[in-house]
């Protein structure tokens, strides 16, 4: 739904269900400026306050600045996750983040949708693991975001995700995922048999081709 606020267009997005425990869905009041504009003008949240106020609705204040560049605002750099992982390893999830100026809010992981690790840095402690099926996260050796996991095993394999969320006034989310597979024991030692068995009869053909030449 749009409405135009004066020389603005205003872009008013649906409620939604909020995460946050005891917080009422709202109406999403976001700017959208004309790619014409420069590339310099510093959207005003005040703006979209007065809009929300109007309607009677809660504002969000989530203002993007639209160039020929594209949306700026809070991006994910590189995630560093691993695409196999033997079963009893460990795995390192490291998601790198700009936050083009904003204040971090929470760094979340899920895998298969399903949230196991979050990191607040407002909150004490910071970190806080909830326990999912194949995830065994090493509190101690996850820091600022990251997550170290041990003893992966077949029930870990699946679709991890991290999800950044800066705080006020942009409160913009933004995520990527990478699927994780894991060599069982058994898989890893019929590879081992089978390069053996080649190496084998490899010499057993040199072998013999020796003993014909010498003859």
């Amino acid at each position: 739904m749009f409405l135009i606020w004066g020389s603005r267009l205003i872009l008013l997005s649906e409620p939604h269900k909020s995460h946050r425990v005891g917080e009422t869905s709202r109406l999403e009041v976001s700017e959208l400026v004309d790619t014409g504009k420069s590339p310099t003008f510093e959207p005003r949240c005040k703006l979209l306050s007065q809009v929300a106020s109007s309607l009677n609705r809660k504002p969000k204040c989530q203002a993007r600045l639209i160039t020929e560049t594209g949306i700026l605002g809070l991006r994910i750099v590189s995630l560093d996750v691993p695409t196999r992982v033997s079963v009893g390893r460990e795995a390192l999830l490291k998601c790198a983040y700009d936050l083009e100026g904003d204040l971090l809010y929470s760094v979340k992981w899920y895998k298969d949708d399903i949230e196991f690790f979050r990191y607040v840095p407002s909150d004490r402690p910071p970190g806080q693991y909830f326990e999912v099926n194949g995830i065994r996260v090493d509190m101690l050796r996850s820091v600022n975001g990251s997550v170290f996991i041990r003893g992966m095993d077949a029930a870990s394999e699946g679709t991890y995700k991290c999800e950044v969320s800066a705080d006020a006034p942009s409160f913009q989310t933004i995520f990527a995922e990478k699927m994780i597979r894991v060599d069982s024991g058994s898989s890893s030692q019929l590879r081992t048999s089978g390069v053996a068995w080649a190496l084998v009869a490899t010499i057993g053909c040199l072998t013999s081709l020796l003993r014909w030449h010498a003859t």
